[in-house]
């Protein structure tokens, strides 16, 4: 038997109502699956991202909320131009088109100023070499402080008047004062053979 003959010899108005109905659930279940879906995955609608870079985190957090989205801060950095805990940066950036719920990720400027260990340069370094690894960590050197000594030779770091060690912790941000020799390795020693000509001249005569 055809399907053509099955459905010619169907007469009875409870079977063809039974069809309807049958094609009529199924037009609603996908229907409503559809729906399902654009409504789960925001389908059609677009959020534009706001400017949050340099807000406090916390009214960043706030703004995103009031548009939908959703965020997450996954890493942190020191921008010493910049306000503790504002956000440094944020991806996607302003003014991109992203779905309802989306996550933006955050990056946050930190309260305190990192520090960096001081290496060893003191007495074991020329001016040059100092500045460069100084430099290698992000750390600037002011006008140098010369010293008699071997010329350029580095014997000693000073910050913020005081000597430091190899193995001090200074912040990131600090400018160092190397002690530098000038070339003049002699003066240091005439200088206290002067002193002592001196105070041996001062001396009072024997009676």
């Amino acid at each position: 038997m055809t399907f053509k003959e099955f459905f010619k010899g169907q007469k009875s108005r409870f079977f063809w109502l039974n069809i309807i109905a049958m094609v009529g659930v199924v037009v609603l279940l996908i229907t409503v699956t559809l729906y399902g879906i654009d409504s789960y995955t925001h389908h059609g609608e677009k959020i534009t991202v706001p400017s949050i870079t340099g807000m406090n985190s916390s009214k960043a957090a706030q703004i995103l909320d009031e548009a939908g989205l959703a965020y997450e801060i996954v890493d942190s950095t020191y921008r010493k131009d910049m306000a503790p805990e504002s956000v440094v940066e944020q991806s996607p950036t302003a003014g991109n088109f992203v779905k309802k719920g989306h996550i933006i990720y955050l990056t946050i400027n930190q309260t305190k100023t990192p520090t960096i260990v001081l290496p060893d340069i003191a007495d074991n370094a020329s001016l040059r070499d100092a500045q460069a690894k100084l430099e290698a960590l992000g750390i600037k050197t002011g006008p140098a402080e010369l010293i008699p000594g071997e010329k350029d030779w580095v014997y000693g770091v000073k910050y913020k008047g005081r000597k430091i060690s190899a193995g001090d912790r200074i912040p990131s941000s600090a400018t160092l004062v190397l002690i530098v020799g000038n070339g003049d390795s002699h003066a240091s020693a005439d200088s206290a053979s002067n002193k002592a000509a001196a105070a041996e001249s001062e001396e009072p005569a024997n009676e």
